[in-house]
């Protein structure tokens, strides 16, 4: 029997809107040229993971800004506003990369120990079928005491993205793997901010975070695809054309909407 996937990003977009990920599982993902607002987390997302493969000063990613740039503009169309809307965005491209350069710096990595995009994967059952949790952590910085903490990278100037459950998430996968690195500290990277935010994860989080996930999981298995109410989670939605509350053609198969968030 193949696995059910679940990620953080699925766990969360179902308690989100159970038709929206029943919508994406389906691949019912429109193809959309608007990715303006992630170039420069991309850039440096990339800048980043290639400087610390490399014997050389943070400083070589503010100077690899530009052709990094260029190397993603020919891979994706952007669609910019005007000349003056990527000119603006490249510039704070820049000045991110010179605010993550003095952080990088602070942080005093070890590069021949830290570990990056670390793939992660444990097999749970529920009710008899087989699930795969999954996920990649940034990065896993080995502390002096001799243990780990998880880092997320937010290339963002905005905090409500960060969610803890992504923490407790990566640190449930590291514990029931038994992996050395397991570790119940972690926490959110804001280079745009040049601030860290860290927390403490606890077995009571992880807990019920496994808990909850058997819930969801329970809940996908039964065909609920519900549409949320709150129309705040609509607005950003990509898969409204194919929503039955904008006139798709697709049927939902439940009743009533579950919220845990």
């Amino acid at each position: 029997m193949k696995p059910l996937t679940m990620s953080f990003t699925g766990w969360k977009r179902f308690n989100t809107c159970a038709h929206q990920d029943y919508l994406y599982k389906l691949g019912k993902r429109p193809k959309s040229s608007d990715n303006r607002n992630f170039v420069k987390g991309s850039v440096l997302h990339e800048l980043f993971e290639s400087w610390m493969g490399l014997d050389t000063d943070p400083e070589w990613i503010i100077e690899n800004v530009q052709v990094e740039w260029k190397k993603y503009l020919k891979k994706h169309t952007v669609m910019w506003k005007n000349d003056a809307d990527e000119h603006e965005n490249y510039a704070k491209a820049i000045l991110w990369a010179e605010r993550l350069v003095g952080m990088l710096n602070g942080l005093d990595l070890d590069k021949g120990r830290c570990q990056i995009e670390k793939y992660l994967e444990y097999m749970i059952e529920v009710d008899g079928r087989p699930v795969k949790m999954l996920g990649y952590v940034d990065v896993l910085l080995p502390t002096k005491s001799g243990g780990w903490t998880l880092l997320d990278w937010k290339f963002s100037e905005n905090k409500q993205v960060m969610n803890p459950y992504q923490l407790v998430f990566y640190s449930l996968l590291l514990h029931k793997q038994g992996a050395d690195e397991a570790t119940d500290d972690g926490a959110f990277v804001f280079p745009a901010l040049q601030k860290i935010f860290p927390f403490q994860v606890t077995q009571e989080n992880r807990d019920w975070l496994l808990q909850d996930i058997e819930r969801v999981c329970r809940l996908i298995f039964s065909g609920y695809n519900t549409p949320t109410e709150n129309k705040d989670d609509c607005y950003f939605c990509d898969v409204k054309p194919f929503c039955i509350k904008q006139g798709g053609s697709l049927k939902s198969l439940g009743t009533g909407r579950v919220s845990i968030l």
